[in-house]
Protein backbone atom coordinates (compact mmCIF):
# COMPACT_ATOMS: atom_id res chain seq x y z
CA UNK A 1 0.00 0.00 0.00
CA UNK A 2 1.32 3.44 -0.94
CA UNK A 3 -0.24 6.87 -0.53
CA UNK A 4 2.07 9.55 -1.91
CA UNK A 5 1.62 13.25 -2.65
CA UNK A 6 4.24 14.45 -5.12
CA UNK A 7 5.23 16.98 -7.73
CA UNK A 8 7.15 15.50 -10.65
CA UNK A 9 8.08 12.48 -8.57
CA UNK A 10 9.24 14.28 -5.41
CA UNK A 11 6.97 14.30 -2.36
CA UNK A 12 5.91 12.55 0.83
CA UNK A 13 3.49 9.89 1.94
CA UNK A 14 2.85 6.62 3.73
CA UNK A 15 4.01 3.17 2.70
CA UNK A 16 3.20 -0.33 3.91
CA UNK A 17 4.63 -2.79 1.47
CA UNK A 18 7.69 -4.64 0.27
CA UNK A 19 11.00 -2.79 0.09
CA UNK A 20 14.28 -3.77 -1.53
CA UNK A 21 17.34 -1.58 -1.01
CA UNK A 22 20.60 -2.41 -2.71
CA UNK A 23 21.67 -4.07 -5.97
CA UNK A 24 21.25 -7.71 -4.93
CA UNK A 25 18.91 -10.19 -6.58
CA UNK A 26 18.70 -12.78 -3.81
CA UNK A 27 19.33 -10.66 -0.74
CA UNK A 28 20.36 -7.25 0.59
CA UNK A 29 22.32 -6.12 3.64
CA UNK A 30 19.76 -3.47 4.56
CA UNK A 31 16.20 -4.24 3.53
CA UNK A 32 14.51 -7.01 1.55
CA UNK A 33 10.92 -8.07 0.96
CA UNK A 34 11.66 -11.23 2.92
CA UNK A 35 9.95 -9.66 5.93
CA UNK A 36 6.39 -8.61 6.66
CA UNK A 37 5.62 -5.02 5.54
CA UNK A 38 6.52 -2.20 7.93
CA UNK A 39 4.20 0.82 8.07
CA UNK A 40 6.31 3.94 7.55
CA UNK A 41 6.30 7.59 6.62
CA UNK A 42 8.36 8.34 3.51
CA UNK A 43 9.84 11.49 2.00
CA UNK A 44 11.76 11.78 -1.26
CA UNK A 45 11.44 10.42 -4.80
CA UNK A 46 8.76 7.91 -5.71
CA UNK A 47 11.02 6.64 -8.50
CA UNK A 48 14.28 7.57 -10.19
CA UNK A 49 14.32 11.08 -11.61
CA UNK A 50 16.22 11.55 -14.89
CA UNK A 51 18.15 14.76 -15.60
CA UNK A 52 20.01 14.38 -18.87
CA UNK A 53 22.37 11.39 -18.60
CA UNK A 54 21.94 11.24 -14.82
CA UNK A 55 19.38 9.47 -12.66
CA UNK A 56 18.70 10.39 -9.04
CA UNK A 57 16.86 8.52 -6.30
CA UNK A 58 16.56 9.47 -2.63
CA UNK A 59 14.25 8.32 0.13
CA UNK A 60 13.89 9.04 3.84
CA UNK A 61 11.85 6.53 5.88
CA UNK A 62 10.58 6.69 9.46
CA UNK A 63 8.57 4.02 11.27
CA UNK A 64 7.22 3.52 14.78
CA UNK A 65 8.06 -0.11 15.49
CA UNK A 66 6.80 -0.84 19.01
CA UNK A 67 4.86 1.15 21.56
CA UNK A 68 6.07 -0.69 24.64
CA UNK A 69 9.32 0.16 26.39
CA UNK A 70 11.78 -2.69 26.82
CA UNK A 71 13.91 -4.97 24.67
CA UNK A 72 12.44 -3.81 21.37
CA UNK A 73 13.17 -0.79 19.22
CA UNK A 74 10.56 1.94 19.19
CA UNK A 75 11.74 3.60 15.98
CA UNK A 76 13.22 2.65 12.62
CA UNK A 77 14.86 5.43 10.59
CA UNK A 78 16.59 5.14 7.23
CA UNK A 79 18.12 7.27 4.50
CA UNK A 80 18.78 5.91 1.01
CA UNK A 81 20.24 7.47 -2.10
CA UNK A 82 21.44 6.47 -5.55
CA UNK A 83 23.09 8.36 -8.42
CA UNK A 84 23.31 6.79 -11.88
CA UNK A 85 25.06 7.80 -15.07
CA UNK A 86 23.58 6.51 -18.36
CA UNK A 87 26.34 6.25 -20.91
CA UNK A 88 26.23 4.97 -24.49
CA UNK A 89 27.49 1.50 -23.57
CA UNK A 90 27.18 1.31 -19.79
CA UNK A 91 25.14 2.48 -16.81
CA UNK A 92 27.09 3.17 -13.62
CA UNK A 93 25.23 3.52 -10.31
CA UNK A 94 26.52 4.32 -6.84
CA UNK A 95 24.30 4.32 -3.78
CA UNK A 96 24.15 4.15 -0.02
CA UNK A 97 21.76 3.14 2.74
CA UNK A 98 21.95 4.19 6.41
CA UNK A 99 19.55 2.59 8.89
CA UNK A 100 18.95 3.00 12.63
CA UNK A 101 16.96 1.12 15.26
CA UNK A 102 16.53 3.31 18.32
CA UNK A 103 14.41 3.75 21.42
CA UNK A 104 13.50 1.38 24.19
CA UNK A 105 15.60 1.31 27.32
CA UNK A 106 18.67 3.55 27.36
CA UNK A 107 21.52 4.20 29.72
CA UNK A 108 21.72 7.39 31.73
CA UNK A 109 18.99 9.97 32.18
CA UNK A 110 18.58 11.10 28.58
CA UNK A 111 14.96 11.02 27.40
CA UNK A 112 15.06 9.70 23.83
CA UNK A 113 12.27 11.30 21.79
CA UNK A 114 10.67 10.72 18.42
CA UNK A 115 12.35 13.90 17.17
CA UNK A 116 15.73 12.44 18.14
CA UNK A 117 14.93 9.26 16.25
CA UNK A 118 13.83 11.15 13.14
CA UNK A 119 17.10 13.09 12.96
CA UNK A 120 19.63 10.40 13.89
CA UNK A 121 20.42 9.36 10.29
CA UNK A 122 21.89 12.85 9.79
CA UNK A 123 24.36 12.61 12.68
CA UNK A 124 28.11 12.28 12.20
CA UNK A 125 29.60 9.04 10.97
CA UNK A 126 32.61 8.95 13.31
CA UNK A 127 32.59 8.59 17.09
CA UNK A 128 34.79 11.68 17.43
CA UNK A 129 31.81 13.70 16.10
CA UNK A 130 29.41 12.26 18.72
CA UNK A 131 31.30 12.67 22.00
CA UNK A 132 29.27 15.75 22.97
CA UNK A 133 25.89 14.12 22.29
CA UNK A 134 23.82 13.63 25.45
CA UNK A 135 22.68 10.15 24.40
CA UNK A 136 26.23 8.82 24.07
CA UNK A 137 28.96 7.87 26.51
CA UNK A 138 32.22 9.07 25.01
CA UNK A 139 30.60 9.00 21.58
CA UNK A 140 29.24 5.44 21.96
CA UNK A 141 25.53 4.64 22.02
CA UNK A 142 23.46 1.46 22.26
CA UNK A 143 21.55 1.95 19.03
CA UNK A 144 21.77 -0.55 16.20
CA UNK A 145 23.13 1.11 13.05
CA UNK A 146 23.90 -0.34 9.63
CA UNK A 147 25.52 1.65 6.83
CA UNK A 148 26.25 0.32 3.36
CA UNK A 149 27.37 1.59 -0.03
CA UNK A 150 27.21 -0.15 -3.36
CA UNK A 151 28.41 0.06 -6.95
CA UNK A 152 26.60 -1.35 -9.99
CA UNK A 153 27.90 -1.64 -13.56
CA UNK A 154 25.35 -2.47 -16.26
CA UNK A 155 26.04 -3.15 -19.94
CA UNK A 156 22.58 -3.24 -21.59
CA UNK A 157 23.71 -4.44 -25.01
CA UNK A 158 25.47 -7.41 -23.42
CA UNK A 159 22.72 -8.06 -20.85
CA UNK A 160 25.38 -7.94 -18.13
CA UNK A 161 25.19 -6.53 -14.60
CA UNK A 162 28.01 -6.65 -12.04
CA UNK A 163 27.58 -5.29 -8.53
CA UNK A 164 29.08 -5.09 -5.07
CA UNK A 165 27.70 -3.88 -1.74
CA UNK A 166 29.84 -3.24 1.35
CA UNK A 167 28.33 -2.53 4.75
CA UNK A 168 29.43 -1.60 8.28
CA UNK A 169 27.35 -1.76 11.45
CA UNK A 170 29.56 0.13 13.86
CA UNK A 171 30.82 3.72 14.04
CA UNK A 172 34.58 4.12 13.72
CA UNK A 173 36.51 6.43 16.00
CA UNK A 174 37.84 8.40 13.01
CA UNK A 175 38.87 7.83 9.42
CA UNK A 176 42.31 6.54 10.43
CA UNK A 177 40.55 3.86 12.50
CA UNK A 178 38.71 2.74 9.38
CA UNK A 179 41.91 2.63 7.33
CA UNK A 180 43.76 0.60 9.97
CA UNK A 181 41.05 -2.07 10.36
CA UNK A 182 38.67 -1.80 7.39
CA UNK A 183 37.11 -5.24 7.87
CA UNK A 184 35.81 -4.55 11.39
CA UNK A 185 32.03 -5.17 11.45
CA UNK A 186 32.03 -5.49 7.66
CA UNK A 187 29.56 -7.43 5.50
CA UNK A 188 29.59 -7.76 1.71
CA UNK A 189 27.49 -8.77 -1.29
CA UNK A 190 29.05 -9.59 -4.67
CA UNK A 191 27.09 -10.66 -7.71
CA UNK A 192 26.76 -10.97 -11.46
CA UNK A 193 23.78 -11.37 -13.80
CA UNK A 194 24.02 -12.16 -17.50
CA UNK A 195 20.96 -12.34 -19.76
CA UNK A 196 20.47 -12.81 -23.49
CA UNK A 197 23.42 -15.11 -24.09
CA UNK A 198 23.77 -18.06 -26.46
CA UNK A 199 22.94 -18.31 -30.17
CA UNK A 200 19.26 -17.55 -29.62
CA UNK A 201 19.95 -14.94 -26.89
CA UNK A 202 17.54 -16.70 -24.52
CA UNK A 203 19.90 -18.12 -21.92
CA UNK A 204 20.67 -16.50 -18.59
CA UNK A 205 22.89 -17.17 -15.62
CA UNK A 206 24.15 -15.45 -12.52
CA UNK A 207 25.49 -15.81 -9.01
CA UNK A 208 25.53 -13.90 -5.74
CA UNK A 209 27.58 -14.30 -2.56
CA UNK A 210 26.64 -12.60 0.68
CA UNK A 211 29.28 -12.68 3.42
CA UNK A 212 28.18 -11.94 7.01
CA UNK A 213 30.93 -13.94 8.70
CA UNK A 214 32.52 -12.51 11.83
CA UNK A 215 35.70 -10.97 10.46
CA UNK A 216 39.23 -11.46 11.75
CA UNK A 217 39.44 -7.92 13.11
CA UNK A 218 36.01 -8.19 14.73
CA UNK A 219 37.08 -11.33 16.62
CA UNK A 220 40.15 -9.68 18.13
CA UNK A 221 39.23 -6.01 18.44
CA UNK A 222 38.91 -5.00 22.13
CA UNK A 223 35.77 -2.92 21.52
CA UNK A 224 33.67 -5.94 20.60
CA UNK A 225 32.78 -8.12 17.63
CA UNK A 226 30.49 -5.74 15.71
CA UNK A 227 28.63 -8.73 14.30
CA UNK A 228 25.66 -8.17 12.00
CA UNK A 229 22.14 -8.92 13.30
CA UNK A 230 23.38 -9.96 16.75
CA UNK A 231 21.49 -7.41 18.86
CA UNK A 232 19.05 -9.19 21.16
CA UNK A 233 17.96 -5.74 22.36
CA UNK A 234 16.26 -5.21 18.96
CA UNK A 235 15.13 -8.80 18.42
CA UNK A 236 17.97 -9.48 15.98
CA UNK A 237 16.67 -7.03 13.34
CA UNK A 238 13.34 -8.76 12.83
CA UNK A 239 9.75 -7.62 12.38
CA UNK A 240 7.01 -10.02 13.49
CA UNK A 241 9.61 -12.75 13.73
CA UNK A 242 11.15 -12.28 10.26
CA UNK A 243 14.49 -10.68 9.49
CA UNK A 244 14.32 -7.71 7.10
CA UNK A 245 17.99 -7.71 6.10
CA UNK A 246 20.11 -10.53 4.74
CA UNK A 247 18.06 -13.52 5.79
CA UNK A 248 20.94 -15.96 6.39
CA UNK A 249 21.54 -14.08 9.67
CA UNK A 250 24.41 -13.64 12.07
CA UNK A 251 27.85 -15.12 11.29
CA UNK A 252 26.84 -16.69 7.99
CA UNK A 253 27.33 -16.63 4.26
CA UNK A 254 24.86 -17.24 1.46
CA UNK A 255 25.63 -18.58 -2.03
CA UNK A 256 23.07 -18.29 -4.83
CA UNK A 257 23.58 -19.58 -8.38
CA UNK A 258 21.13 -19.88 -11.27
CA UNK A 259 21.18 -20.79 -14.95
CA UNK A 260 18.27 -21.28 -17.33
CA UNK A 261 16.20 -20.42 -20.36
CA UNK A 262 14.20 -17.19 -20.74
CA UNK A 263 11.98 -16.23 -23.70
CA UNK A 264 8.61 -14.62 -24.44
CA UNK A 265 6.92 -18.04 -24.31
CA UNK A 266 8.93 -20.04 -21.79
CA UNK A 267 10.93 -19.41 -18.62
CA UNK A 268 12.84 -22.20 -16.91
CA UNK A 269 15.54 -20.97 -14.51
CA UNK A 270 16.50 -23.46 -11.76
CA UNK A 271 18.63 -22.10 -8.91
CA UNK A 272 20.83 -23.46 -6.15
CA UNK A 273 21.03 -21.74 -2.76
CA UNK A 274 23.59 -22.78 -0.15
CA UNK A 275 23.86 -21.14 3.27
CA UNK A 276 26.36 -21.68 6.09
CA UNK A 277 25.53 -20.62 9.64
CA UNK A 278 27.66 -20.12 12.76
CA UNK A 279 30.82 -20.25 10.66
CA UNK A 280 33.14 -18.63 13.22
CA UNK A 281 31.09 -18.81 16.44
CA UNK A 282 30.79 -22.61 16.21
CA UNK A 283 34.52 -23.20 15.94
CA UNK A 284 36.51 -24.61 18.88
CA UNK A 285 36.55 -22.48 22.04
CA UNK A 286 40.08 -21.20 21.55
CA UNK A 287 39.06 -19.15 18.50
CA UNK A 288 35.58 -18.11 19.62
CA UNK A 289 34.69 -14.46 20.13
CA UNK A 290 34.33 -13.93 23.85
Amino acid sequence: LLAFIHYRGIGFGWHKGNRWWGPGLHTSLQMTNNTQPISAQVLGTIQEIRIGPFGLFGLYTFARMNEEIGDLAKYYTSLNGQLSWYGAAAVISVGFSRNYLTGGEIWGDYNWTEKDARMIVFEGVFIKNLVDMEYTVGGHDIWDQTLSTYLTLMFPEKGLKVYAEIGLNDNRMHFADFLSQPDHSMATVFGLRNYGIGLDKNWAWGFEWTNLMITFTSRHRPTGPGTWYESKFYDYSTHNGRRWGAHSGTDSDDWYFYVGYLSDKLMFIPAVNYERHGIVSHRPAEVKTE
